[in-house]
């Protein structure tokens, strides 16, 4: 401490010059350090968008995929339903034949003449 206080004594601009010279140096190497930092913010910061844009692209992929798949179920359903439907208008319909066809052999069965009937 002495030695400082005698350096200061003895040549003040001196001392003055060298401390001024030793804070632009910390000054500069502060904003150097500042410098890479940003940098290395950016870089994570691009990275981080990068990851979020591919999960984005994933998401969409799959909303895509998911949306062909329903499309194609939505297809299947309305095959099915028309299938059922044919179904059940081919049931309708064969009830209604059998139905005509139980009256006519009713009619039938009443309107033919017995075996004994024909012996008379």
């Amino acid at each position: 401490f002495k030695n400082q206080v005698k350096d200061i004594k003895e040549a003040p601009e001196k001392y003055m010059k060298d401390q001024l010279t030793f804070l632009k140096s910390d000054r500069d190497m502060l904003f150097k350090q500042v410098n890479e930092l940003e940098m290395k913010l950016e870089k994570v910061q691009e990275e981080e968008k990068l990851k979020l844009y591919k999960s984005i692209q994933d998401k969409e992929a799959k909303i895509k995929e998911l949306t062909s798949a329903l499309g194609g179920l939505q297809g299947q359903q309305e095959i099915f339903d028309e299938k059922s439907n044919m179904k059940d208008q081919l049931l309708n319909n064969s009830l209604e034949q059998i139905k005509k066809f139980e009256v006519l052999y009713y009619c039938l069965l009443y309107t033919s003449p017995s075996p004994r009937d024909r012996q008379k």
